[in-house]
């Protein structure tokens, strides 16, 4: 069930993955409880010139980024969002709880984790977060 209470129709989300599980299961999480977002899925990691062009033909405000399936390229990708544009807020998303990564992966910039399984409180509380930390809830309006 959709929450009411959710961002709207502007949240524009990335997805970061070579895992198709990954991807799958986040973006339809986000499609069928944020009405009205649009998802684009990268299915590999890609190299900062790519990165830069995706992000300025696609403007997302928010990138759901696996830094498991490789680690570095993981924390590289991370970096790089962040000196491209910090107006990207980044979900670091792992497939098990590893404390000691996460505290790395927020350290060098994610505003928030998930790990699975991924659920709907799990999602609106890292937007909620992500919103915060931007200024408003307007921030998924632009």
């Amino acid at each position: 069930m959709p929450n009411p209470e959710a961002p709207r129709s502007s949240l524009r989300a990335w997805f970061i993955s070579p895992s198709s599980r990954l991807l799958g299961e986040l973006s339809g999480l986000i499609t069928s409880h944020v009405p009205g977002s649009t998802v684009h899925q990268i299915a590999a990691y890609v190299d900062d010139a790519e990165l830069s062009k995706d992000l300025a033909s696609r403007h997302p405000n928010v990138c759901f980024l696996d830094v498991t399936s490789d680690r570095e390229q993981g924390l590289r990708i991370l970096g790089s969002l962040q000196k491209l544009d910090g107006n990207v807020g980044v979900v670091a998303v792992l497939s098990t709880n590893d404390p000691d990564f996460i505290l790395r992966c927020l350290r060098q910039g994610a505003v928030d984790f998930m790990v699975p399984p991924f659920t709907a409180d799990h999602l609106n509380a890292a937007l909620a977060k992500m919103a915060r930390i931007q200024g408003s809830e307007e921030a998924f309006h632009k």
